[in-house]
């Protein structure tokens, strides 16, 4: 068991190296193995520090100490490269995940492809596709030996050689993609591969390609998401499609659309009896930021349409802020004996639980912690839990009831910084009701008593039971960290998440600052002073509310959006987005658009400000940094910087290069620091 320090170490930016992240798990169809993604810091790789990602299997059988877990490598490493997705057969022999081989000297990484390992007879992983665009997913077909793989042909463009770029369609650009973040003119495709042979079948997409697939359990259907058409696609809608296939894998009939116009569906999945399909997709089909809902389709009715089968306030898609996660976190429902089983967010919670007659879900983890992804078979589900105080735990709730940590790499971590829970929720008095907000409290108070004040992102995710590292570095510098969940996040009903469209700054701002109001009535001194700091949706209020008040002692804004106006063309999701969410596009609605931007009122700014921005950043383009840092020098009013982080894009925090990410954290903190 682990021994308690007999002396605390102070957490620094530079410890951000020492976390584990694990993601990605998954059971046998017999529950007895499980797998899962562990990705940690090489903090020396040549001289640039990088993830390694590796697949692990874990004893399902619950260990003594879950921090010394016996776990065994599988796939990847330094010399295999990174390896992630693992997919059990349905007999338990091959192992398939996806391997992206390890980086060159002076060459871009190659290509992502699916290897499979026989678990019977060891040895190496055999590579069974070549794609040069790179696979994004794969399933195993039912009954086979074959994997449904969805991937891209062409190589992507590195840019050499380049004369001209031609751009037609309205979705031109997309966030995370290389240089220049250009929607790939190739959409993705779906081949039927046979892993004995290494054969491989093309199979019918829809126009804008395919973005997620699953298997009737006959093994005779794929069921598809997909745009019926590049325009359906660039409004944000999908359709789904079903294709029958021949024992062989040739197509048995055409591509059939059974239902189109449904708004951002993830999340395939076909009942064990193959009568139902079922989705996640916006409870209201006109509102993405409604909450996440479970659609079905009964598929034995050829006229049938989707029914929405949870009450409309009921959110089935974890969305909880996190900078301690790295990979996928799928959160796919299943069809299970008692209904279907999916992913409550509730009240800055999550846990998966069954889906019920009235559209309400049953918990089956109710608690103070976040299940960011899960896995059923057997009556068994294996997910990853973290709690304010703890990264994720791979943990195992069993067929009898019993739940039960498997494996915790970060119980050292924790122990060695003795980091502490958070309190809460409280509720601060706003606007007739009350917002929800959390505390975070230093284990040594600095002498001038500073809070930190939080603002997430979206706005339609949520604060709450999660863990943050950049929240326990604040705490570890003496700053006592509120966080909370204004009008527009999502875990509190369809009211709560839509209060604040059209009025971006009205009663979302003015919840942020009765939590402000209600942390410090509630804090050891009550007159200490407060930083403000937040990014993406965060960043526009850390904007918004500098050129309202100036009761923050400094601010730090990230990601940040401070004019809708030249947002709506340049962001990859701009013309919807602002479309949606701030009611107006820059030639109808110039007032409305301008009303509700930081901008406009960058004259009554007075609060030393920092600006952090990623120069790849394609969701909030740098060039709202840059209009929010040029209007503040020029006023000359307040010390302002710009931290700009090549590169990097909207995921510089989540996901960036490691060391950027250092940098960027202790850019945070010296920024409080220099004005305290």
């Amino acid at each position: 068991m682990a021994t308690r320090s007999s002396k605390r170490e102070t957490l620094t930016s530079e410890q951000l190296y020492d976390l584990t992240f694990l993601s990605d798990p998954h059971l046998a169809c017999d529950a007895s193995r499980a797998f899962c993604v562990r990705t940690t810091i090489d903090a020396q790789a040549d001289e640039t520090p990088r993830y390694r990602s590796t697949i692990i299997e874990i004893p399902v059988t619950p260990p003594r100490d879950p921090a010394a877990a016996t776990v065994r490598d599988v796939a990847g490493g330094e010399e295999h490269g990174d390896a992630t997705h693992p997919r059990l057969d349905e007999r338990g022999r091959y192992l398939a995940f996806l391997s992206t081989p390890p980086a060159q000297p002076g060459k871009a990484r190659g290509a992502t492809n699916v290897k499979v390992l026989d678990l019977h007879l060891g040895g190496e992983a055999r590579t069974v596709t070549k794609f040069e665009g790179g696979v994004k997913a794969f399933a195993w077909r039912p009954g086979s030996h074959a994997l449904l793989v969805v991937a891209r042909e062409a190589k992507p463009e590195d840019g050499s050689g380049v004369v001209a770029r031609t751009v037609t369609r309205l979705h031109a650009k997309q966030d995370g993609v290389p240089h220049p973040g250009l929607t790939p003119e190739e959409p993705l495709g779906a081949w039927l591969v046979n892993v004995p042979s290494g054969r491989s079948k093309r199979l019918p997409v829809p126009a804008d390609g395919v973005s997620d697939v699953a298997w009737h359990p006959s093994g005779q259907e794929v069921w598809m998401l997909g745009g019926a058409s590049i325009e359906e696609a660039d409004e944000w809608r999908t359709s789904l499609w079903r294709l029958p296939l021949t024992s062989a894998g040739a197509p048995a009939g055409d591509l059939e659309e059974r239902a189109g116009g449904l708004s951002g569906a993830a999340g395939l999945a076909v009942d064990a009896e193959g009568t139902s399909v079922a989705w996640l997709a916006s409870s209201d089909p006109d509102d993405f930021a409604a909450p996440t809902g479970l659609w079905t389709l009964d598929v034995t009715r050829s006229r049938a349409k989707p029914s929405l089968r949870t009450h409309p306030d009921v959110d089935v898609s974890p969305a909880l802020g996190g900078d301690a996660r790295f990979g996928a976190y799928p959160n796919r429902p299943v069809s299970t004996a008692q209904g279907w089983l999916v992913n409550v967010n509730e009240a800055g919670a999550s846990s998966p639980g069954i889906v019920q007659e009235d559209g309400t879900v049953e918990a089956w983890l109710p608690g103070e912690h976040v299940v960011t992804s899960f896995r059923h078979a057997a009556g068994t589900t294996l997910y990853l839990r973290e709690t304010p105080q703890r990264p994720g735990v791979l943990s195992i709730l069993t067929a009898h009831g019993r739940a039960h940590a498997l494996y915790d790499p970060n119980a050292g971590f924790v122990e060695k910084y003795q980091l502490r829970n958070a309190d809460g929720p409280f509720a601060a008095p706003s606007g007739g009701g009350s917002v929800a907000w959390w505390r975070l409290r230093p284990r040594r108070t600095r002498r001038d008593h500073a809070l930190v004040l939080q603002v997430h992102g979206g706005p339609h995710t949520n604060a709450g039971w999660g863990f943050s590292f950049e929240h326990h570095l604040l705490a570890a510098h003496g700053y006592t960290v509120v966080f909370s969940n204004p009008r527009g996040s999502s875990s509190y009903g369809m009211d709560h998440a839509t209060a604040m469209i059209g009025g971006y700054g009205t009663v979302d701002a003015d919840d942020v600052l009765a939590v402000a109001d209600h942390a410090l009535s509630e804090h050891r001194n009550p007159n200490a002073p407060m930083h403000l700091t937040g990014g993406s949706y965060g960043g526009f209020m850390t904007n918004w509310l500098v050129g309202r008040t100036d009761r923050f002692r400094s601010a730090v804004t990230q990601r940040s959006i401070c004019n809708w106006l030249s947002f709506y063309g340049t962001s990859d999701i701009g013309y919807r987005f602002a479309e949606h969410e701030v009611q107006g596009n820059p030639w109808n609605d110039f007032e409305l658009l301008w009303r509700q931007s930081p901008l406009r009122q960058v004259a009554n700014v007075t609060t030393p400000i920092l600006i952090v921005h990623a120069e790849a950043d394609h969701r909030c383009p740098i060039e709202q940094a840059e209009q929010w840092y040029v209007a503040l020098k020029r006023l000359g009013k307040v010390d302002t910087k710009l931290v700009r982080f090549p590169g990097e894009s909207h995921e510089l925090s989540r996901s960036g290069r490691p060391d950027r990410r250092v940098r960027r954290l202790q850019e945070i903190v010296a920024w409080f620091e220099t004005h305290a």
